[in-house]
């Protein structure tokens, strides 16, 4: 209502103090002339011949990754498609290697580099529409793909492998692990609250972030789990942990604060305006992390954001416009590479200067 209200206003005055030229219903740009700082690193956007909105991926080298996630295939036939792309070129030339007519790629994990898995969800086309989960094994670095499990009646949106044989699933009302590989599951009762993310910096140590300012902790392997509390009620997006004992956590409005001692205690290193969905240790002392940024559907703009920090979190610099629609996801990609991409059919390579 408020800015229907500021909108009429301006109309008014224009029509009376006169506003030779301007629309006063425009909604204006605000990256049209925004200059971004230069970061440490060279930006290419790339743009697949298989285009896909982007929710998991996994890069084994600069050159050689993966990238999954769903096409919404518009209001005439109401249903997406699962895609799974692969590139062995940095991201030049993209083959199309998985596809599904009711199963969209929301998670993807490589505990070793012939060890993959990935997590398909959507539903049965039928009336009413049934939940549906499946999850897939790969021992080819994702060149080829074999179901491994089917879940009925739910819907997964996290997938993490801390080790070959240890493996976890999750939405925002159950969780599962699994102790041998994705064969079978058990359900944890530990979380109540909704987890998206997890980090295992060793196998027996493990972090999780949650929903209102929580960061689960486990120190058995995930078979128990204790909370954190970070004393803020922004959500947790992100974790990422250096070692068991130091790491970061960020979220909701662009929110960084790090630890020293296992997440006993946390401190804030960055408040900001957009919220980061990824935030990762890319060499030495960087920091990068990336979410969505300015949208309007009306005006038709759309933009992604990248943040980042020479000094381990001391300070930052931001990019607020990145020509990405929501940025979701940073994965790295060997020592000097890093691939950011969402919901947008834009894939960003980040090469570390």
């Amino acid at each position: 209502m408020r800015k229907i209200e500021i909108l009429i206003l301006g109309a008014l005055f224009c029509l009376l103090m006169g506003c030779q030229g301007a629309d006063p219903f425009a909604i204006e740009d605000p990256c049209l002339d925004f200059q971004a700082e230069n970061g440490p690193f060279q930006l290419d956007f790339l743009s697949p011949a298989f285009p896909v909105n982007a929710y998991a991926g996994h890069f084994f080298d600069g050159q050689k990754g993966l990238i999954g996630g769903q096409i919404y295939l518009g209001n005439a036939e109401d249903r997406s498609i699962g895609r799974l792309i692969r590139t062995a070129d940095g991201g030049l030339n993209w083959d199309e290697v998985w596809t599904s007519d009711s199963l969209g790629v929301f998670g993807m994990a490589f505990p070793s580099p012939n060890q993959g898995f990935m997590i398909a969800t959507g539903d049965l086309t039928n009336t009413p529409r049934i939940p549906l989960s499946r999850l897939y094994h790969s021992q080819d670095q994702g060149a080829t793909w074999q179901a491994l499990a089917t879940f009925s009646t739910q819907q997964f949106s996290g997938l993490y492998f801390a080790s070959d044989s240890v493996g976890f699933l999750w939405n925002d009302q159950n969780y599962f692990r699994s102790a041998d590989g994705g064969q079978s599951w058990e359900l944890i009762e530990s979380f109540a609250f909704p987890v998206v993310q997890m980090d295992f910096p060793h196998p027996d140590t493990g972090f999780a972030a949650a929903l209102l300012g929580k960061v689960y902790r486990s120190l058995d392997g995930g078979e128990s789990w204790t909370i954190g509390n970070l004393g803020i009620n922004q959500n947790v997006y992100t974790v990422h942990m250096e070692t068991g004992q130091k790491g970061w956590v960020a979220g909701q409005r662009g929110f960084v604060m790090a630890t020293e001692d296992a997440g006993l205690n946390w401190e804030i290193r960055r408040e900001g305006l957009f919220d980061l969905f990824r935030l990762v240790k890319a060499r030495n002392q960087l920091l990068i992390g990336v979410g969505p940024g300015h949208f309007s559907g009306e005006a038709g703009y759309s933009y992604g954001t990248l943040v980042w920090s020479i000094d381990a979190g001391q300070s930052w610099q931001s990019n607020p416009c990145l020509q990405n629609q929501a940025m979701r996801q940073l994965v790295p990609a060997g020592p000097e590479t890093l691939y950011g991409f969402g919901i947008g059919a834009e894939i960003v390579k980040i090469s570390l200067n």
